[in-house]
């Protein structure tokens, strides 16, 4: 009847997990996939615009961010958590590597400042 488009729903509910909760591209497929979307259209609407994805990579640092120890950076532990966070977020291994290294390197530089 036309009611619903799914696409839209689809994408809708893609961009606002993605920036609002730091969701990446596996865990909106995951969801889109268990509320019984069409593959087809799950595979077109996971793949992020890449300023969507870099938004939703820095929403989900923040958030990871919250639940971590003062410090983290300083440990291989903290590391190994904060990239943990991301993947069960739904990032690549190698995006969510590159992310918090390169978060481990501004949290070093900002505690070196005087």
């Amino acid at each position: 009847m036309g009611y619903l488009n799914d696409q839209k729903l689809a994408q809708r509910f893609s961009v606002q997990r993605s920036v609002d909760r730091g969701w990446g591209p596996a865990r909106i497929r995951s969801e889109l996939l268990h509320r019984g979307v069409a593959e087809l259209l799950v595979e077109e609407v996971a793949k992020l615009p890449e300023e969507i994805r870099q938004m939703a990579l820095e929403k989900g640092l923040r958030r990871a961010e919250q639940r971590a120890r003062a410090g983290w950076w300083k440990g291989r532990e903290g590391r190994f958590r904060m990239v943990s966070s991301l993947l069960r977020r739904g990032f690549e291994t190698d995006e969510a590597r590159g992310a918090v290294d390169q978060l481990v390197i501004e949290r070093e530089a900002s505690e070196c400042e005087p």
